[in-house]
Protein backbone atom coordinates (compact mmCIF):
# COMPACT_ATOMS: atom_id res chain seq x y z
CA UNK A 1 0.00 0.00 0.00
CA UNK A 2 2.62 2.40 0.88
CA UNK A 3 4.26 1.43 -2.12
CA UNK A 4 1.30 2.42 -4.48
CA UNK A 5 1.42 5.63 -2.41
CA UNK A 6 4.56 6.86 -3.22
CA UNK A 7 4.45 6.09 -6.47
CA UNK A 8 1.37 8.09 -6.90
CA UNK A 9 2.81 11.02 -5.17
CA UNK A 10 5.85 10.65 -7.45
CA UNK A 11 3.45 10.76 -10.73
CA UNK A 12 1.53 13.72 -9.15
CA UNK A 13 4.77 15.66 -8.59
CA UNK A 14 5.99 14.81 -12.70
CA UNK A 15 2.88 15.97 -13.92
CA UNK A 16 2.84 19.06 -12.41
CA UNK A 17 3.95 21.73 -14.54
CA UNK A 18 7.00 23.95 -13.03
CA UNK A 19 7.64 28.09 -14.26
CA UNK A 20 9.33 25.82 -17.56
CA UNK A 21 6.27 25.10 -19.19
CA UNK A 22 3.36 27.20 -17.14
CA UNK A 23 5.51 30.54 -18.87
CA UNK A 24 6.60 28.57 -22.09
CA UNK A 25 4.61 25.49 -22.74
CA UNK A 26 5.41 25.25 -26.93
CA UNK A 27 8.44 22.88 -27.15
CA UNK A 28 10.97 21.84 -29.66
CA UNK A 29 13.47 19.72 -29.10
CA UNK A 30 17.77 19.41 -30.05
CA UNK A 31 19.63 16.48 -29.99
CA UNK A 32 23.43 16.17 -30.49
CA UNK A 33 25.91 13.84 -30.17
CA UNK A 34 27.89 12.81 -26.89
CA UNK A 35 31.46 13.43 -26.94
CA UNK A 36 32.26 12.51 -22.91
CA UNK A 37 34.20 15.79 -22.54
CA UNK A 38 32.31 18.15 -20.45
CA UNK A 39 33.11 21.83 -21.53
CA UNK A 40 32.66 20.49 -25.57
CA UNK A 41 29.37 18.86 -25.19
CA UNK A 42 28.03 22.46 -22.69
CA UNK A 43 29.75 24.61 -25.45
CA UNK A 44 27.15 23.49 -28.33
CA UNK A 45 24.04 24.25 -25.46
CA UNK A 46 26.17 27.52 -24.51
CA UNK A 47 26.10 28.21 -28.71
CA UNK A 48 22.29 27.24 -29.08
CA UNK A 49 21.50 29.98 -26.15
CA UNK A 50 23.59 32.87 -27.74
CA UNK A 51 22.15 32.06 -31.43
CA UNK A 52 18.29 32.66 -29.59
CA UNK A 53 18.76 35.39 -27.24
CA UNK A 54 20.38 37.51 -29.88
CA UNK A 55 18.72 36.04 -33.25
CA UNK A 56 14.93 35.93 -31.71
CA UNK A 57 12.62 39.33 -32.25
CA UNK A 58 11.76 39.28 -29.47
CA UNK A 59 9.53 42.36 -29.48
CA UNK A 60 7.39 39.83 -31.56
CA UNK A 61 6.19 37.63 -28.45
CA UNK A 62 2.24 38.30 -28.22
CA UNK A 63 1.48 40.64 -25.58
CA UNK A 64 -0.29 38.68 -23.31
CA UNK A 65 2.50 36.68 -22.61
CA UNK A 66 6.37 36.55 -20.63
CA UNK A 67 9.26 37.14 -23.15
CA UNK A 68 10.96 34.14 -21.95
CA UNK A 69 12.25 30.75 -22.93
CA UNK A 70 12.29 27.46 -20.59
CA UNK A 71 15.71 25.52 -21.38
CA UNK A 72 15.50 22.25 -20.36
CA UNK A 73 19.30 19.86 -20.58
CA UNK A 74 20.44 16.24 -20.45
CA UNK A 75 19.79 12.90 -21.96
CA UNK A 76 17.85 10.67 -23.43
CA UNK A 77 17.80 7.18 -21.07
CA UNK A 78 15.56 5.48 -24.25
CA UNK A 79 19.26 4.11 -25.90
CA UNK A 80 16.83 1.50 -27.80
CA UNK A 81 15.11 4.95 -29.07
CA UNK A 82 18.15 6.87 -29.53
CA UNK A 83 19.51 3.75 -31.64
CA UNK A 84 16.79 3.47 -33.63
CA UNK A 85 16.44 7.12 -34.55
CA UNK A 86 20.23 8.42 -35.24
CA UNK A 87 21.86 5.51 -34.78
CA UNK A 88 23.79 6.97 -31.52
CA UNK A 89 23.28 5.40 -27.99
CA UNK A 90 24.12 8.52 -25.76
CA UNK A 91 22.75 11.79 -26.70
CA UNK A 92 22.03 14.93 -25.24
CA UNK A 93 19.16 16.90 -25.52
CA UNK A 94 18.33 20.59 -25.31
CA UNK A 95 14.59 21.52 -25.31
CA UNK A 96 13.10 24.90 -25.36
CA UNK A 97 9.81 25.72 -24.69
CA UNK A 98 8.43 29.22 -26.02
CA UNK A 99 5.28 31.38 -25.17
CA UNK A 100 3.55 31.12 -28.40
CA UNK A 101 3.05 29.36 -31.20
CA UNK A 102 4.59 31.84 -33.60
CA UNK A 103 8.06 32.05 -30.73
CA UNK A 104 7.82 28.54 -30.92
CA UNK A 105 8.05 28.58 -35.26
CA UNK A 106 10.89 31.56 -34.77
CA UNK A 107 13.14 29.06 -32.22
CA UNK A 108 12.53 26.04 -34.43
CA UNK A 109 14.24 28.33 -37.44
CA UNK A 110 17.22 29.47 -35.67
CA UNK A 111 17.89 25.70 -34.50
CA UNK A 112 17.81 24.69 -38.29
CA UNK A 113 20.58 27.32 -38.98
CA UNK A 114 22.76 27.04 -35.87
CA UNK A 115 26.06 26.55 -36.46
CA UNK A 116 26.09 23.59 -33.18
CA UNK A 117 28.24 20.54 -34.56
CA UNK A 118 26.99 17.22 -35.06
CA UNK A 119 23.12 18.01 -34.26
CA UNK A 120 21.60 14.51 -34.70
CA UNK A 121 17.64 15.49 -34.92
CA UNK A 122 15.52 18.34 -34.20
CA UNK A 123 12.52 17.56 -32.85
CA UNK A 124 9.41 19.87 -33.58
CA UNK A 125 7.28 18.12 -31.33
CA UNK A 126 8.79 16.67 -28.71
CA UNK A 127 7.06 15.77 -25.53
CA UNK A 128 7.08 16.98 -21.87
CA UNK A 129 10.82 17.59 -20.67
CA UNK A 130 9.40 15.20 -17.69
CA UNK A 131 8.55 12.27 -19.99
CA UNK A 132 10.51 8.79 -18.56
CA UNK A 133 12.18 8.45 -21.56
CA UNK A 134 13.82 11.96 -21.48
CA UNK A 135 16.37 12.49 -18.12
CA UNK A 136 16.39 16.87 -18.28
CA UNK A 137 16.52 19.29 -15.75
CA UNK A 138 15.01 22.93 -16.19
CA UNK A 139 18.70 25.19 -17.12
CA UNK A 140 17.34 28.36 -17.08
CA UNK A 141 15.04 30.96 -18.69
CA UNK A 142 16.36 32.60 -21.47
CA UNK A 143 15.48 36.12 -22.97
CA UNK A 144 17.71 39.36 -24.95
CA UNK A 145 21.18 38.23 -23.84
CA UNK A 146 20.07 36.56 -20.52
CA UNK A 147 19.66 33.41 -19.03
CA UNK A 148 18.25 33.18 -15.54
CA UNK A 149 20.32 29.83 -14.06
CA UNK A 150 17.56 27.54 -11.54
CA UNK A 151 20.65 27.23 -9.09
CA UNK A 152 21.51 29.42 -6.42
CA UNK A 153 25.26 30.82 -6.19
CA UNK A 154 27.63 30.89 -2.89
CA UNK A 155 29.60 34.01 -3.62
CA UNK A 156 27.27 37.58 -4.30
CA UNK A 157 26.27 39.25 -7.09
CA UNK A 158 23.25 37.42 -8.77
CA UNK A 159 24.06 39.18 -12.48
CA UNK A 160 27.42 38.35 -13.88
CA UNK A 161 28.59 38.01 -18.07
CA UNK A 162 29.59 34.62 -18.05
CA UNK A 163 31.95 34.51 -20.93
CA UNK A 164 32.12 30.55 -21.04
CA UNK A 165 28.11 30.59 -21.91
CA UNK A 166 28.70 34.12 -23.55
CA UNK A 167 25.41 35.87 -21.63
CA UNK A 168 24.64 37.85 -18.45
CA UNK A 169 23.83 34.92 -16.22
CA UNK A 170 21.12 35.85 -13.35
CA UNK A 171 21.80 33.23 -10.19
CA UNK A 172 19.24 32.81 -7.15
CA UNK A 173 20.72 33.23 -4.40
CA UNK A 174 19.75 30.73 -2.49
CA UNK A 175 17.03 28.00 -1.96
CA UNK A 176 14.38 30.19 -1.22
CA UNK A 177 14.94 32.43 -4.10
CA UNK A 178 14.90 28.68 -6.42
CA UNK A 179 11.48 27.82 -4.25
CA UNK A 180 10.23 31.58 -5.13
CA UNK A 181 11.37 30.80 -8.83
CA UNK A 182 10.21 27.32 -9.26
CA UNK A 183 6.62 27.12 -7.38
CA UNK A 184 4.34 27.67 -10.11
CA UNK A 185 1.66 25.76 -11.65
CA UNK A 186 -1.52 25.67 -13.81
CA UNK A 187 -3.27 22.91 -11.99
CA UNK A 188 -5.17 24.51 -9.38
CA UNK A 189 -8.68 24.02 -10.41
CA UNK A 190 -8.02 20.09 -10.38
CA UNK A 191 -10.13 18.26 -7.79
CA UNK A 192 -12.87 21.19 -7.81
CA UNK A 193 -15.98 21.24 -9.44
CA UNK A 194 -14.95 23.73 -11.58
CA UNK A 195 -13.40 20.94 -13.68
CA UNK A 196 -16.28 18.48 -14.51
CA UNK A 197 -17.87 16.92 -17.52
CA UNK A 198 -21.16 18.67 -16.46
CA UNK A 199 -19.67 22.16 -16.13
CA UNK A 200 -18.01 21.57 -19.45
CA UNK A 201 -21.45 20.56 -21.33
CA UNK A 202 -23.06 23.26 -19.38
CA UNK A 203 -20.41 26.21 -20.46
CA UNK A 204 -20.72 24.82 -24.44
CA UNK A 205 -24.25 25.17 -24.71
CA UNK A 206 -24.40 28.41 -23.10
CA UNK A 207 -20.92 29.30 -25.35
CA UNK A 208 -23.40 28.02 -28.58
CA UNK A 209 -26.29 30.43 -27.67
CA UNK A 210 -24.27 33.21 -27.36
CA UNK A 211 -22.37 32.67 -30.53
CA UNK A 212 -25.93 32.81 -32.65
CA UNK A 213 -26.10 36.26 -31.87
CA UNK A 214 -22.76 37.79 -33.33
CA UNK A 215 -20.97 37.37 -36.75
CA UNK A 216 -18.23 34.74 -36.89
CA UNK A 217 -15.37 37.63 -37.08
CA UNK A 218 -17.55 39.50 -33.84
CA UNK A 219 -17.57 36.08 -31.73
CA UNK A 220 -13.47 35.76 -32.14
CA UNK A 221 -12.53 39.25 -31.12
CA UNK A 222 -15.60 38.44 -28.01
CA UNK A 223 -13.56 35.09 -27.43
CA UNK A 224 -9.73 36.90 -27.71
CA UNK A 225 -10.49 39.91 -25.62
CA UNK A 226 -13.76 39.32 -23.91
CA UNK A 227 -15.40 43.04 -24.00
CA UNK A 228 -14.38 43.05 -28.08
CA UNK A 229 -11.39 44.97 -27.22
CA UNK A 230 -8.15 44.11 -26.66
CA UNK A 231 -7.05 45.59 -23.45
CA UNK A 232 -4.17 47.29 -24.81
CA UNK A 233 -6.65 49.22 -26.26
CA UNK A 234 -8.77 49.23 -23.71
CA UNK A 235 -6.12 51.26 -21.65
CA UNK A 236 -6.00 53.83 -24.69
CA UNK A 237 -9.53 54.65 -23.71
CA UNK A 238 -8.79 55.30 -20.43
CA UNK A 239 -5.54 57.03 -20.85
CA UNK A 240 -3.65 54.29 -18.93
CA UNK A 241 -1.29 53.17 -21.79
CA UNK A 242 1.83 53.98 -19.59
CA UNK A 243 0.92 51.40 -16.57
CA UNK A 244 -0.14 48.79 -19.60
CA UNK A 245 3.51 48.96 -20.89
CA UNK A 246 5.16 48.97 -17.60
CA UNK A 247 3.41 46.05 -15.85
CA UNK A 248 0.75 44.02 -17.99
CA UNK A 249 3.64 41.59 -20.10
CA UNK A 250 4.83 40.67 -16.66
CA UNK A 251 1.43 40.57 -14.51
CA UNK A 252 -0.79 39.96 -17.09
CA UNK A 253 -2.15 36.49 -15.21
CA UNK A 254 -2.93 38.86 -12.13
CA UNK A 255 -5.27 41.06 -14.01
CA UNK A 256 -7.31 37.93 -15.04
CA UNK A 257 -7.30 36.24 -12.15
CA UNK A 258 -10.09 37.95 -10.25
CA UNK A 259 -11.91 39.63 -13.37
CA UNK A 260 -15.46 41.10 -12.02
CA UNK A 261 -17.00 40.28 -14.74
CA UNK A 262 -16.30 36.68 -14.53
CA UNK A 263 -17.34 36.98 -10.54
CA UNK A 264 -20.88 38.28 -11.75
CA UNK A 265 -21.50 35.79 -14.43
CA UNK A 266 -20.53 32.89 -11.87
CA UNK A 267 -22.76 34.47 -9.11
CA UNK A 268 -25.70 34.35 -11.47
CA UNK A 269 -25.02 31.09 -13.18
CA UNK A 270 -24.04 28.79 -10.58
CA UNK A 271 -25.42 27.58 -6.71
CA UNK A 272 -24.15 29.38 -4.05
CA UNK A 273 -21.68 26.44 -3.36
CA UNK A 274 -20.12 26.43 -6.56
CA UNK A 275 -20.01 30.66 -6.34
CA UNK A 276 -18.27 29.67 -3.14
CA UNK A 277 -15.86 27.29 -4.32
CA UNK A 278 -15.34 29.21 -7.37
CA UNK A 279 -13.99 32.13 -5.04
CA UNK A 280 -11.77 30.32 -2.86
CA UNK A 281 -9.72 28.68 -5.80
CA UNK A 282 -10.03 31.68 -7.71
CA UNK A 283 -8.07 33.81 -4.52
CA UNK A 284 -6.07 31.01 -3.72
CA UNK A 285 -4.59 30.99 -7.65
CA UNK A 286 -4.46 34.96 -7.44
CA UNK A 287 -1.85 34.55 -4.33
CA UNK A 288 0.20 32.07 -5.90
CA UNK A 289 0.50 34.16 -8.95
CA UNK A 290 1.16 37.09 -6.64
CA UNK A 291 3.18 35.38 -4.60
CA UNK A 292 5.89 34.47 -7.74
CA UNK A 293 5.51 37.51 -9.61
CA UNK A 294 6.02 40.26 -6.93
CA UNK A 295 8.76 37.44 -4.77
CA UNK A 296 10.88 37.52 -8.19
CA UNK A 297 10.43 41.03 -8.63
CA UNK A 298 11.54 41.96 -5.45
CA UNK A 299 14.72 39.69 -6.09
CA UNK A 300 15.51 40.58 -9.16
CA UNK A 301 15.00 44.41 -8.20
CA UNK A 302 17.09 43.96 -5.27
CA UNK A 303 20.13 42.11 -7.22
CA UNK A 304 20.30 44.59 -9.70
CA UNK A 305 19.53 47.87 -8.00
CA UNK A 306 20.75 47.10 -4.23
CA UNK A 307 17.45 48.24 -2.71
CA UNK A 308 18.05 47.08 0.88
CA UNK A 309 15.91 44.01 0.24
CA UNK A 310 18.44 41.63 1.91
CA UNK A 311 17.20 41.85 5.75
CA UNK A 312 13.24 41.22 4.55
CA UNK A 313 14.34 38.39 2.23
CA UNK A 314 16.57 37.24 4.30
CA UNK A 315 13.73 37.20 7.15
CA UNK A 316 11.26 35.16 4.89
CA UNK A 317 13.83 32.76 4.43
CA UNK A 318 13.99 32.05 8.28
CA UNK A 319 9.62 31.75 8.17
CA UNK A 320 10.17 29.23 5.05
Amino acid sequence: MEDDQLEAALEAFTSRPDIGEALAPHRVALWYDHRGKYIEDMERLWLLLRELSGGLNWDAVERARVPLLSVYFGSIVDHEHTLLEVNEEMVWCAMVGAPDYETRDRVLAVMRASKVERVLRIDPDPPRPHHPSYSLVLYGLLTYETLIRMEPVAQPGLRRYESLIGLEVVHPRDELEVDLLTAFGADWFEGTSLRSEERKTTFLKAEAEVRSRYSAEEFESLKRNVFGLSLEKRAEVAELSRLYDASYRVLSQNVHAMDVAVMDVSRATSSAGEHAEFLRVRASHLLDIAQWCLGTLAIWMNGQFRCGFDEPLEKLQGKS
